[in-house]
């Protein structure tokens, strides 16, 4: 599932919204509090290539590409298993799709 997806070149992260912000930030308590740091990611022009950077190192802690811990498991699980039943192009294509969609909003 990994193999065919290409290392983002290192370059996007200068281009990063969240140059020059709080590196704790990134890294909330629980997932109530990621709010702030997805907001960031929302308005990020290279929030693709830091999602598919984060999958392919398989991060385990914090936000990136507007996705906390959880989120990226669970991107990571259905698209195995699209994969699998033949539904899926990949995890290129699934990050890209997760990563386009509008910010779920809480009440």
């Amino acid at each position: 599932m990994f193999a065919e997806v290409p290392r983002p070149d290192g370059g996007w992260r200068d281009r990063a919204a969240c140059r020059g912000c709080p590196p704790a930030m990134f890294f909330p308590g629980d997932e109530s509090e990621d709010e702030a740091p997805k907001a960031v990611c929302a308005s990020c022009g290279v929030r693709v290539d830091c999602l598919v950077d984060a999958l392919l190192a398989r991060e385990t802690q914090g936000v990136r590409g507007g996705l906390n811990e959880r989120e990226r498991k669970s991107l990571v699980r259905r698209t195995r298993r699209n994969i699998r039943l033949g539904r899926s192009p990949g995890l290129l294509a699934a990050a890209a799709s997760t990563a386009l969609q509008e910010p779920r909003r809480t009440a």
